[in-house]
């Protein structure tokens, strides 16, 4: 016994099947193409913000490297004004030629042992780690009022023999002024090379 369908039996099968199919197909088909094509979106945009930072962080780098250079410079300039370590009789020479050139006459001279800019005592410099040592002389000297203005200006442009404390008689009197200075040398560690290639 078979019976005919209706047409409108069959237009309901057909919309059904339609129905079916359009639903099968968007849940098993575009649901997870349109979910591969947003995951694979996100994941561009993230690879695309990872590329933008790394590029960010190799730019810096770059720029880090040519400060790191000027720098570089910067403190091997700083450094070429400082002496190596000097021995007594260097220091003797150097502050005693300075106060003759400034017209002042030395006349009593005491020299400290070798101590770290803090003011330590340096026992061993061969395993110091120290950049700069200070060694403070101590000296009496004699002369007039120009010859102290003279050795004022001159130790202003001296960047290691600096002027820790003076102080005199007579400066404003006619004739001699007797003086007394302590001056500090600073100079380089020899061991230590910092920056060197």
């Amino acid at each position: 016994m078979k019976q005919q369908l209706s047409k409108r039996e069959k237009l309901l099968i057909i919309l059904m099947a339609v129905i079916v199919v359009v639903f099968v197909g968007y849940r098993f088909v575009v649901s997870p193409v349109l979910a591969y094509y947003n995951n694979q979106i996100t994941q561009r945009d993230n690879l695309q913000l990872q590329k933008d930072d790394k590029t960010a962080i190799l730019n810096i780098g770059a720029s880090l490297e040519e400060n790191f250079g000027a720098l570089q410079d910067t403190y091997n300039n700083v450094l070429s004004a400082y002496p190596y370590l000097l021995v007594n009789d260097d220091i003797d020479r150097l502050v005693t030629t300075l106060c003759s050139n400034c017209n002042l006459e030395p006349f009593r001279l005491s020299i400290s042992d070798i101590k770290t800019p803090a003011g330590d005592t340096v026992a061993d410099i061969t395993t110091d780690q120290n950049i700069f040592y200070v060694i403070t002389a101590n000296m009496n000297l004699s002369g007039d009022y120009d010859a102290l203005k003279s050795l004022l200006n001159t130790l202003s442009n001296n960047p290691y023999i600096v002027l820790r404390q003076f102080s005199f008689s007579n400066a404003y009197a006619a004739g001699s002024t007797n003086l007394t200075a302590s001056f500090d040398v600073e100079m380089l560690n020899p061991g230590y090379y910092l920056f060197q290639q």
